[in-house]
């Protein structure tokens, strides 16, 4: 028997109903697997509500702390353009990258815990902060161009899955800002030992689930 979820073309198909599809699309591994990625990566991510605090504690004013969030914003947002142009040329190697672009945040974020000079932070600083933003939007064209080998119902229902754990539905998405604002409180600084810690352990998962999906869909049998 043909696997429902799998798009084969035809236009004489069944069409699955939205229970249907919602329970093929809660018993892909896949699917769970993106969520775990794209949950590390916006956890992550709650670093930059910290950017002003993080660089005031390297000894910068308040003014000029917000001025010097700028070049980590910018910086960002260049290697965010070059990853995802290149990733959309070589999409086969996404989930590589996105490992490699946590591996790079999560070694910067264990870098930080023991390196205190304030130079180095900062240059530490930027370079996580253009991992964690490339990792945002590819996480989700990874999971867009791995979903279409489902049908229609079930990739529509997978994809709005994966963002609303994350990044809408109040299960996830507020938590982030919830315990992210717990992370690094005044009385860590200037180290946060506590908040770049655990990014580090949110880094590391991504890298994990990402490195999986990377593997694990090259093999024949991984849409099924």
């Amino acid at each position: 028997m043909a696997d429902p979820s799998r798009f084969d073309g035809g236009e004489d198909r069944p069409k699955l109903s939205h229970f249907q599809a919602l329970k093929v699309a809660l018993t892909d591994w896949k699917v769970w697997l993106f969520v775990v990625g794209y949950m590390a990566v916006v956890g992550s991510s709650t670093l930059s509500y910290f950017y002003p605090t993080l660089v005031a504690g390297l000894g910068y004013s308040t003014v000029n702390a917000q001025y010097m969030t700028i070049p980590i914003y910018v910086v960002a947002f260049v290697v965010t353009i070059v990853v995802v142009v290149f990733m959309d040329k070589y999409p086969r190697w996404r989930g590589l990258v996105l490992g490699c672009c946590m591996g790079v945040a999560c070694l910067c974020a264990i870098i930080t815990c023991a390196v205190y000079d304030f130079k180095a932070r900062y240059a530490l600083l930027v370079i996580m902060a253009s991992g964690l933003w490339a990792s945002n939007g590819l996480s989700l064209a990874y999971a867009s161009s791995t979903f279409t080998t489902m049908t229609a119902e079930v990739r529509g229902i997978s994809l709005a899955f994966v963002n609303a754990m994350v990044s809408n539905a109040a299960i996830a998405g507020n938590l982030a800002q919830i315990y992210g604002s717990y992370l690094f409180p005044s009385k860590d600084s200037p180290k946060y030992l506590m908040g770049f810690g655990v990014i580090s352990g949110l880094c590391f998962t991504g890298v994990v689930a990402y490195l999986a999906l990377f593997v694990l869909l090259k093999r024949p049998t991984a849409r099924r």
